[in-house]
């Protein structure tokens, strides 16, 4: 379901729009590789070509494809799968994302072949960089480590390293980054404090 910018639920004629549907330049054989389902969007990779599509609400950018919102329909109704880089021809952003996507409350984030891409909402600094408000193509996340795995929570994200260390930026308003504290937000990717060693990495 969806709501309105009140909050009032919204009932959505079923319609062959609202379907998963074969995008231009995938297969018929293309079988989903990886899901990703954030705030109110949803993000799929698959097996045959490196585009990642997203859909659903858009309003702080986080479907990646260049545009903020369902023009020319209200914000708040979701929008179908588009690509995320947008028209493959002519790509926007750093680059386009290939593996590893995850999905924040209204960011995204992924690899590609050389680091980590975000888009989407960048209001506590969760993109890793430092975009102001809201990123509308993938943008280069600036971490200063190499991270090989990734999970994006409501309004921040963490990378996980070969060497079992946790390293997160964005909003620590509930301790959230491991820092020690709780409070204040950050860009700039910081070591989980500890002393501790991890296999993998979840947040919500």
């Amino acid at each position: 379901g969806t709501a309105d910018e009140n909050g009032r639920g919204i009932a959505l004629a079923y319609s062959a729009a609202s379907a998963p549907a074969l995008q231009p330049g995938l297969t018929g054989n293309a079988q989903i590789t990886e899901v990703t389902a954030g705030g109110a969007h949803l993000c799929t990779k698959t097996d045959d070509i490196w585009w990642v599509r997203c859909k659903g609400i858009n309003d702080h950018a986080q479907l990646g494809d260049g545009t903020v919102g369902n023009e020319p329909g209200p914000p708040w109704l979701p929008k179908d799968f588009t690509i995320v880089g947008g028209d493959p021809a002519f790509p926007g952003g750093d680059g386009y994302p290939t593996s590893t996507v995850t999905a924040g409350g209204s960011h995204t984030c992924a690899f590609d072949a050389i680091g980590v891409l975000c888009w989407g909402s960048n209001a506590s600094g969760q993109l890793g960089s430092a975009v102001a408000g809201d990123a509308i193509y993938p943008t280069r996340a600036t971490l200063g480590v190499t991270v090989i795995a990734l999970t994006a929570g409501d309004d921040h994200t963490c990378g996980l390293t070969a060497t079992g260390d946790i390293w997160c930026w964005g909003s620590n308003s509930n301790g959230q980054l491991g820092r020690g504290t709780i409070g204040g937000s950050s860009s700039a990717a910081a070591l989980v404090t500890g002393g501790l060693t991890f296999s993998s990495i979840s947040a919500n």
